[in-house]
């Protein structure tokens, strides 16, 4: 059996790098380190939420070999803590209960983050250059603004930017809207928009 290593998964990314990031670009300056660090982290983070989802769905990914073990309690329709996920390949070993304890609270499981996430990792690979970089980038942060107004209270942006809810949902709207001349209108229009139930929304908007 293999090794019984700690399960590890993928940070949230730091909202002051992407600030800095598009700050960077808009300057004509673009940071092509913080591009690449940036671009990384999300990788890791959506891979990291894929892998969740889909063990949760009942298919896990083996850590070590890659391999994918199918749950045998979800296909009976019984999940169980004490269910044993066994790779094949590498005798990887670990109970669900294990499993699931490794990415409780977290925020990896993100069943309404597709497709948008596995999108950006299938774009990974194909990005070579620092233009395809940005837009690649910018692309999963235009889907989780779209995402904002169909599920306001639960945006898939707080599973992939660290941050409190308010902190994040006011860094989509910096950046879809920046210094825009309607931005005001706009700012209206989120303040009827977005649910109160966590902050009033006045204090996101202007702060």
């Amino acid at each position: 059996m293999a090794e019984r290593l700690p399960i590890r998964w993928s940070p949230k990314i730091s909202p002051d790098k992407i600030r800095r990031l598009y700050a960077s670009e808009a300057a004509g300056r673009l940071d092509e380190a913080l591009l690449d660090d940036v671009l990384i982290g999300l990788y890791l983070r959506c891979k990291s939420i894929i892998t969740v989802t889909e063990a949760v769905d009942g298919r896990v990914t083996c850590p070590h070999c890659g391999l994918i073990v199918l749950r045998t309690a979800m296909r009976q329709g019984k999940p169980r803590k004490e269910e044993i996920i066994h790779c094949a390949t590498c005798g990887w070993e670990v109970t669900w209960e294990q499993f699931y304890r490794s990415y409780k609270e977290k925020q990896l499981w993100a069943k309404n983050a597709l497709p948008s996430i596995p999108a950006f990792v299938a774009g990974f690979e194909l990005a070579d250059n620092a233009r395809e970089k940005i837009l690649l980038i910018d692309r999963l942060i235009h889907a989780f603004h779209n995402e904002l107004a169909l599920n306001p209270d639960r945006p898939v942006a707080i599973n992939v930017i660290a941050g409190k809810w308010p902190d994040v949902i006011k860094l989509l709207l910096d950046l879809a809207y920046g210094d825009d001349p309607a931005m005001e209108e706009l700012r209206q229009y989120w303040r009827e928009k977005l649910p109160s139930v966590r902050l009033p929304i006045h204090q996101v908007l202007d702060a």
